[in-house]
């Protein structure tokens, strides 16, 4: 599985790196002397713009934002909105919540998160001691993972915007138990992006929309939208139609 590109280093003229930076404070590193110095500052925007909600643990509203690219979380029954923190890649595109955690996945690369409220802090990373816990991008032809819902089984499925230059979305299949992928389908839609997802329990299909859109730097080549059936049993599409001959699904 791929994982969201590391960042360079930020280097300022005199050869001092900036080590981290987050919302009013910096620190910087002088890589001769090794001597480490954290700044603040201040300054007041207009606000981050509100990209995706979500109906998390505890009921509470989840949601992402876009530039910068935060978390935050809000407590109906308390009334109390908490700032949780940044991902590292890009916004958060769809999140499930799942026992008591919540599941992000964010741009580009389609990559998966898990998220404990219970532990009550946040600390991006892979490794056992961090919250969100990331375990990298979820497979070929995923870059903006549009659709995340609970399926057959207990297993996830995400559905994606192709990458950059190129025609034809995915299907993936988290099993969460193992935290990783186990199928992934595509161009499951011919040519086009999967945007919405749909488990229908009584005939077990999982049901979707795609655009006729590809990855950024491309043009449509399919004249219209799907709408499209998948069995989890035979493991492949079993039905599509263009319901709105014509219509088109926008990024």
């Amino acid at each position: 599985m791929s994982s969201a590109p590391e960042r360079p280093a930020l280097k300022l003229r005199d050869g001092r790196v900036v080590t981290s930076f987050e919302r009013g404070r910096f620190t910087l590193q002088d890589p001769r002397s090794g001597k480490t110095v954290e700044r603040t500052f201040k300054y007041s925007a207009n606000g981050d713009l509100l990209f995706v909600l979500g109906v998390g643990p505890s009921n509470c509203v989840y949601g992402s934002t876009a530039m910068p690219m935060e978390v935050f979380r809000y407590d109906p029954a308390a009334n109390r909105s908490e700032h949780l923190g940044a991902m590292p890649g890009g916004e958060v595109y769809s999140m499930l919540e799942r026992e008591g955690k919540l599941y992000l996945c964010f741009y580009g690369g389609a990559v998966m998160n898990l998220y404990d409220p219970a532990k009550g802090f946040w600390k991006f990373g892979s490794s056992a001691d961090c919250n969100p816990v990331t375990f990298g991008g979820v497979g070929d032809g995923h870059l903006r993972p549009r659709a995340m819902i609970r399926g057959p089984g207990g297993l996830i499925y995400i559905g994606s915007e192709a990458p950059y230059s190129q025609l034809g979305g995915a299907l993936a299949v988290w099993d969460p138990k193992q935290n990783r992928i186990i199928e992934n389908y595509r161009n499951l839609v011919t040519n086009q992006s999967i945007v919405s997802l749909a488990w229908e329990p009584e005939s077990g299909l999982v049901f979707g929309g795609s655009g006729n859109f590809g990855g950024g730097g491309t043009q449509p080549v399919e004249r219209e939208a799907k709408f499209f059936a998948f069995d989890p049993r035979k493991k492949r599409r079993v039905f599509e139609a263009a319901l709105v001959p014509g219509a088109f699904s926008p990024p």
